[in-house]
């Protein structure tokens, strides 16, 4: 079995309230043909994200931000054991919104 990510991201402060951040991951993990001949299926994956972020400090020590997130899941569920009962196998994305208010004290 094998596993491994990469992660990165960029940021920018436009002035000293306002800044931006583009980040995105990937990761995978195969596993070897000994677990996919016991479980009768090819479990392998991978997923990848993206997102922006935007904070606004309007003041010391308070941070308000908004963050999309866009993440794809691949899957490689195929096998007897997947074709012959229910599935989640098949690729899926997924957007994500959320809204932070940070309080240093």
């Amino acid at each position: 079995t094998e596993a491994w990510g990469v992660r990165g991201a960029f940021n920018h402060n436009w002035d000293p309230h306002w800044s931006s951040s583009l980040f995105g991951a990937y990761s995978a993990v195969g596993y070897n043909n000994t677990v996919k001949n016991f479980l009768g299926f090819n479990p392998d994956w991978e997923i990848s994200q993206i997102g922006l972020v935007t904070r606004w400090t309007p003041v010391k020590a308070l941070t308000l931000s908004g963050e999309v997130m866009y993440t794809y899941l691949t899957q490689h569920n195929t096998g007897a054991v997947i074709a012959a009962g229910p599935t989640l196998a098949g690729d899926r994305g997924t957007w994500s919104f959320s809204v932070r208010a940070k309080r240093d004290f």
